[in-house]
């Protein structure tokens, strides 16, 4: 009977537990417009500005502890000082003497937070509990389009990352007054920012109501967007204009239950796709007063096709990488041994041992490289190996001689 040597398997995982990596993460995540059309903020362009209604949003936010939050209208600092350029007398108003410092999402939602906010205005933000999450990069701001007057608004994007794994996140803020401008926006943030068939979480004030309008920009939307990603968030309406608190110069006035209906639409949404997945609600956050959206508070899962087990194959000197499940973004993988790299595209992804690598330990790292961006690098200390020994010779009845002793080694 032959003998087979059987494959070295190397787990680099990184979860406490293989079983954990079929099990799906929850976060919290919140979609929220904290601006207003309160004319008492209009020299802020209509910011977050009166300290009742940011002191109630932080209240109301810091009880729900989110993972994750889109702003859109946020009262902005250095370098986009609003208060700067328009301070107040009113003692109500943010830009009033004395002046509270720092960010405002920070205010809002307390510390242990890392925000990132768009590059030309700095009012819409997003904001990753550090510790839980991590931010790959900044949020990447799209250029103003030549057909649209840049009126403040702005479509962002960036990769947080779950677990090391990368997930697509935008932060969406289109014209709320041209929609052919409006198309054109989200055409190219989905088009020329957003890759195809990642995990992504799509959250915004889109400033279109896909469930009741018709112009171009829901046009486009429903045919090149809601038919990519899922809605985690529903029909409910979540802008309501025309509430009694929008003419406060206190920010302590609060609207009626239920609101007035008048000319109310459903703009703040969000979805997701690629193994990420979610329900929402729609909740105030202002204390009943202050803000002219309502929030979008979800709870957001991955599978384990945005965080799959690692596992490393050995025969001999010839090492494999695989995947479960095998992420379907999944382009390669890059392999570094030292001062060696390479990098292969191509399943089994493979790594032969080079000669000066063999016969000692060698560190491995291993890097999956996914159509969104990178996989965590995992890293193991392998134990030597030595080139397959050669075939034994034969007798003169054509029988092998007896087998050199090999050592064994298990890692």
């Amino acid at each position: 009977m032959r003998l087979v040597r059987p494959a070295l398997i190397l787990c680099l995982s990184l979860l406490a537990a293989t079983a954990s990596a079929a099990e799906a993460r929850e976060l919290v995540v919140v979609q929220a417009n904290v601006g207003n059309v309160n004319l008492n903020c209009n020299d802020q362009v209509f910011k977050l500005c009166l300290r009742p209604v940011e002191q109630r949003a932080a209240t109301a936010l810091r009880e729900l502890s989110p993972d994750v939050v889109a702003f859109q209208e946020i009262l902005p600092v250095d370098p986009f000082d609003l208060c700067a350029e328009a301070p107040s007398l009113n003692p109500a108003n943010l830009c009033a003497a004395p002046r509270t410092t720092g960010l405002q999402a920070t205010r809002l939602l307390g510390p242990g937070y890392r925000v990132a906010c768009d590059t030309r205005f700095g009012w819409e933000c997003l904001a990753v509990r550090e510790g839980v999450l991590d931010v790959a990069g900044d949020l990447t701001t799209r250029p103003v389009l030549p057909a649209c007057e840049d009126r403040g608004f702005t479509l962002n994007s960036t990769t947080i990352r779950v677990e090391g794994w990368p997930v697509t996140v935008t932060v969406g803020h289109p014209d709320s007054r041209d929609a052919e401008c409006r198309r054109d926006q989200v055409q190219d943030l989905f088009e020329g920012a957003v890759p195809a068939d990642v995990p992504t979480l799509v959250m915004g004030d889109w400033n279109l109501d896909p469930f009741r309008e018709d112009d171009v920009s829901v046009e486009y939307w429903n045919a090149s967007v809601a038919s990519r990603y899922a809605y985690a968030s529903t029909q409910e309406l979540t802008f309501f204009p025309l509430a009694p608190s929008q003419l406060d110069p206190t920010g302590e006035v609060r609207d009626p239950e239920p609101a007035n209906p008048g000319g109310a639409r459903t703009i703040d949404l969000v979805l997701a796709a690629g193994g990420v997945g979610g329900t929402c609600r729609v909740q105030r956050i202002d204390g009943g007063g202050g803000m002219d959206h309502r929030a979008q508070v979800c709870r957001v899962s991955t599978d384990a096709s945005v965080t799959p087990t690692v596992q490393i194959a050995r025969r001999g000197c010839a090492l494999s990488a695989g995947f479960t499940p095998e992420p379907p973004h999944l382009r390669g993988v890059r392999f570094q041994t030292g001062d060696r790299t390479v990098v292969d595209r191509r399943v089994p992804f493979r790594l032969r041992l080079a000669g000066g690598e063999r016969g000692k330990r060698v560190r491995l790292t291993t890097t999956a490289l996914l159509a969104n961006g990178e996989g965590p690098s995992l890293s193991r200390l392998l134990p030597a190996c030595a080139a397959q020994a050669p075939a034994r010779p034969r007798d003169r009845d054509g029988r092998r001689g007896p087998a050199r002793r090999r050592p064994s080694f298990t890692g």
